[in-house]
């Protein structure tokens, strides 16, 4: 997602103050990564989470 929204193939609109407050403090699990898991800190991330279930059910159509 952050490359997508980094190189501009993504955009969040202005009303959605909800993602857009969640998303600077969205990160990964560092212990879950030492494991090779892709997890994330489950913490005010509904809206984070919401998009990410779009994208990655999305990415191959």
């Amino acid at each position: 997602m952050s490359t997508a929204l980094d190189s501009g193939l993504m955009r969040i609109h202005r009303p959605c103050t909800g993602l857009l407050d969640e998303l600077p403090g969205y990160a990964w699990d560092p212990a879950a990564s030492d494991r090779d898991e892709d997890q994330p800190i489950k913490r005010d991330d509904h809206s984070a989470d919401a998009l990410r279930y779009v994208v990655h059910s999305n990415a191959h159509e």
